[in-house]
């Protein structure tokens, strides 16, 4: 039995391995091109990181679907298939993204209520500085124990008032004023 001699090679290498992405090329640039123009809406500034993740690997999925389907001869497959797992991919990918950022807020909101309790839990206040006054202590150390610790005082022109009636010196209402953490 005679069998045709069919040659692989029949048209160059080069043309074989061409002709299926230039017609991938000429068909779905358009595609390309309107997700490059959905990215660049101006509403995805508001997407968080999962949405931004959908649509870019649905994006590069479409097209390196398209591109394989085209070299296996099924470029609408290939398309419909790499769009689905893109866009699988990157959702995953920028969900796991926000929930790392949500985390770092997280944990930074709780070192800064962290340390706003410690500053204010070593703050003195008026009762301190008269139990201070009035048990002799002198006005350098009670002024050197403000600029240690802050204080939490409301000091409005009354309450100055009251605090030199009472046998504060204009020194240490003064560094009160100053070392205030209020203000």
């Amino acid at each position: 039995m005679n069998f045709p001699q069919i040659s692989v090679w029949s048209r160059s290498p080069r043309t074989v391995l061409a002709w299926p992405l230039n017609r991938c090329f000429r068909r779905f640039a358009g595609c390309l091109a309107l997700a490059v123009a959905i990215l660049m809406l101006p509403g995805c500034t508001h997407m968080n990181g999962t949405r931004h993740g959908a649509v870019a690997g649905g994006t590069f999925g479409a097209v390196a679907g398209t591109l394989v389907g085209a070299a296996t001869g099924n470029p609408k497959t290939g398309l419909v298939v790499g769009t689905a797992l893109g866009t699988a991919l990157g959702a995953s990918m920028g969900h796991a993204d926000d929930v790392t950022f949500a985390r770092e807020v997280e944990l930074e909101a709780a070192a800064n209520q962290q340390a706003v309790q410690q500053i204010y839990g070593r703050s003195m206040n008026e009762h301190d500085v008269l139990r201070m006054i009035h048990s002799g202590i002198s006005d350098d150390l009670v002024i050197s124990t403000l600029a240690d610790r802050g204080g939490r005082f409301r000091l409005p022109p009354d309450a100055v008032i009251e605090l030199r009636n009472r046998g504060v010196s204009d020194r240490v209402i003064q560094a009160m004023q100053r070392y205030n953490l209020w203000r």
